[in-house]
């Protein structure tokens, strides 16, 4: 052994050992691998409240870290149906469980709504629900990937050139980079993106700024 183990007095083996009965910050009763659930994030801003859903991938172990996809999504659908898309079910796994991640899907707009309005709420009620997922579950917290569809879509352009230190990915389908992302769009130079989109998703292709943002990304050398 060396002159620092017997210091310490304690191997790196004992430490593994005791890191593994180390419980999470918050805990989530009830929570099974595989079986959503709708969390509400305690002491949160009373004006406004913030409620995720999660699923943990059938192989969840608490005793190792996992990447985490935060969800938001599409007008005709609600958060339940972003972790179906991802999860599938327990006869036919998605991709989630195929892989082995985490999907947080975040009440992120209010259910009134049509359209994203890049309001502040959404972005506080994102963010607060990944810092929880975060006390609950083992997450890896340098693989933290943002995705939507349509509108949900809108917000991840929004969210991700707003917050680019938080991800590790952007994953916008069928989604429009407008509003705030006229200015923002530098700050997403060193994130990833991927972006899903076509003739028959919304009017993605034509739309001025939408174009525009995309013109510049792609002339400066995003990737």
């Amino acid at each position: 052994p060396s002159q620092l183990d017997k210091l310490e007095g304690v191997t790196p083996e004992a430490m593994a050992r005791l890191l593994t009965g180390i419980k999470p910050v918050l805990e989530t009763p009830g929570l099974r691998p595989g079986v959503s659930m709708r969390i509400e994030v305690p002491n949160a801003d009373p004006d406004t409240p913030v409620a995720y859903h999660v699923l943990l991938p059938l192989e969840y172990s608490p005793n190792r870290a996992y990447p985490m996809v935060v969800a938001l999504h599409p007008v005709e659908r609600g958060p339940e149906a972003e972790l179906s898309w991802w999860g599938g079910t327990e006869e036919q796994p998605g991709q989630s469980h195929r892989h082995g991640y985490i999907v947080i899907a975040p009440e992120y707009i209010d259910k009134k709504l049509t359209s994203y309005d890049s309001d502040a709420k959404s972005h506080y009620i994102t963010l607060k629900a990944i810092r929880d997922a975060r006390q609950r579950f083992h997450v890896n917290s340098d693989k933290v990937f943002l995705s939507g569809h349509g509108m949900g879509g809108d917000a991840a352009f929004d969210v991700g050139m707003s917050h680019p230190d938080v991800f590790a990915g952007v994953i916008p389908i069928s989604a429009l980079a407008q509003h705030y992302c006229k200015w923002y769009w530098q700050n997403a130079k060193n994130v990833p993106w991927y972006l899903v989109s076509g003739e028959l998703c919304r009017n993605s292709l034509t739309h001025p700024d939408h174009s525009a943002v995309l013109g510049r990304m792609l002339r400066y050398g995003h990737e």
